[in-house]
């Protein structure tokens, strides 16, 4: 009698296992899907800075300068 209690317990725990097993393939299977998701929106976010950091090179904004102010007065006070 003992001993069919044994098998019995064996028998759920390895039914229990195989449940297990499936829902880890189901898991794994999500994972793989994230992965594939985020490699795309990766992607696309360095494909976007790229072309950005292109067209920036291609048109850099320009920046008047009217050079040192040892030169003229920029303060907006008179002139000593």
């Amino acid at each position: 009698m003992n001993t069919d209690n044994d098998i019995m317990r064996a028998l759920g725990r390895i039914e229990g296992e195989l449940v297990e097993i499936r829902k880890l393939a189901e898991r794994v299977s999500r994972l793989e899907q994230w992965q594939a998701w985020l490699k795309g929106a990766w992607a696309i976010l360095a494909s976007a800075f790229a072309y950005l950091c292109k067209a920036a090179y291609r048109n850099p904004i320009l920046i008047r300068t009217t050079g040192p102010r040892s030169r003229g007065n920029h303060s907006g006070l008179p002139a000593r």
